[in-house]
């Protein structure tokens, strides 16, 4: 009796792209493989998948052929994580934390809670046009063209309330 166990191949494969004008730009692609292998013979498995790898720069079609009938099969990039980090350069009159993150370098990033902005220690999620409705006592991150990220505390001070100085570390994850 034969017994079959899972198996899996990771691949990076860079795939050219080719848009509607004709211009070319290179993606990142991947190739997820999970598939039956038989048990005590991972030689045979890897071998297949080595020399499968060979073959993807000539012809992927060539990768998917050779492989048993996959359980699951994924062609496509992945999104890398975004991080910038700043500090509080300033803090206002009413002691909302001004920092060096200029809102153009956020023009791409959701401004929902997917979205994290850390100073200090404190932490909020999103980003807010100047006008908002958030309720008092709120940390928010404010993201208004030309202008710098700034952290507020609505209808209160932020640097008050949260001791947070000139010089504090910012950091904005999405």
């Amino acid at each position: 009796m034969t017994s079959w166990i899972g198996g899996a191949i990771h691949y990076f494969v860079p795939v050219l792209m080719r848009d509607s004008l004709g211009e070319s730009s290179w993606i990142g692609g991947a190739i997820h493989y999970f598939g039956p292998r038989k048990a005590g013979n991972c030689e045979d498995f890897a071998s297949r998948a080595q020399r499968s790898l060979r073959t993807i720069t000539d012809a992927s079609y060539n990768l998917l052929q050779s492989l048993p009938a996959p359980v699951f099969l994924f062609f496509g990039s992945k999104p890398v994580p975004q991080t910038l980090t700043g500090k509080v350069i300033q803090i206002d009159a009413a002691g909302n934390l001004v920092t060096d993150i200029p809102s153009e370098q956020l023009r791409g990033a959701p401004t929902d809670a997917s979205l994290r902005v850390v100073v200090d220690e404190h932490e909020t999620f999103g980003l807010y046009p100047a006008v908002h409705s958030q309720p008092p006592m709120t940390l928010v991150a404010i993201a208004e063209e030309k202008q710098p990220l700034t952290i507020v505390l609505v209808d209160d001070s932020a640097s008050a309330m949260l001791g947070v100085r000139v010089g504090a570390m910012v950091e904005v994850y999405w």
